[in-house]
């Protein structure tokens, strides 16, 4: 039985690892850094995790903001972000950031095939902040005008755990929205638990079935 164990073990670890050559990669952004122009990094052999639509306004500019988190095949953790301008809104949106990314890497990209306006760059100021520019023209970029849409883009961490984070519509002002954010916690999500659980009771059975 032993033997069986350390044997199914051993090809699930195997199983981990080689998610390793499929994992999705973007750009990396650093701390301090930028990426002009941004890079059309199609989300790819990721999962998703769960998703929020939340509303934004601030003064005349009004629309939503989409959230994602997805889970790479390497099992680390991706933000993903859409942003919407109402068509009765008095003007565009230049940027978007998001916090909490303190104490991770982060990689960047954005979907060209899921909106009408294309980031023009990424941006990680500080250790907190990752900015999405919108209203760079050498970019071929402008601001998200009212009644489009952005591509969707995304920020890939090492992070395996989330928790409720938030982001920033700018135009002169800002409008601060619910979104998710990686986390130092370390308690596995119930589903994961579920999961680990199940694989643990089948081996035991499998050992005792080829006894």
């Amino acid at each position: 039985m032993k033997k069986i164990l350390i044997t199914s073990l051993a090809a699930i670890m195997l199983l981990g690892f080689s998610g390793f050559a499929f994992a999705m990669v973007g750009t990396a952004l650093p701390v301090g850094g930028y990426v002009f122009p941004a890079s059309a990094n199609n989300l790819s052999s990721v999962t998703l995790v769960n998703s929020l639509l939340s509303n934004y306004s601030h003064g005349t500019v009004f629309g939503t903001l989409q959230a994602w988190v997805y889970r790479d095949t390497d099992l680390n953790l991706i933000f993903a972000y859409q942003v919407y301008n109402n068509a009765a809104s008095g003007d565009g949106i230049s940027r978007v950031t998001s916090t909490s990314f303190a104490g991770y890497t982060t990689e960047v990209g954005y979907d060209n095939s899921s909106g009408t306006v294309v980031p023009a760059y990424f941006d990680r100021g500080s250790q907190f902040t990752v900015g999405a520019q919108f209203d760079t023209p050498l970019a071929g970029s402008s601001r998200i005008a009212p009644g489009q849409t952005s591509d969707i883009w995304w920020i890939k961490t090492d992070s395996r755990v989330y928790v409720l984070g938030e982001a920033s519509i700018l135009n002169g002002g800002a409008a601060n929205v619910p979104t998710f954010a990686p986390s130092t916690t370390t308690t596995p999500e119930p589903s994961s638990l579920m999961l680990l659980g199940m694989g643990i009771l089948g081996l035991f059975g499998l050992g005792k079935k080829k006894i």
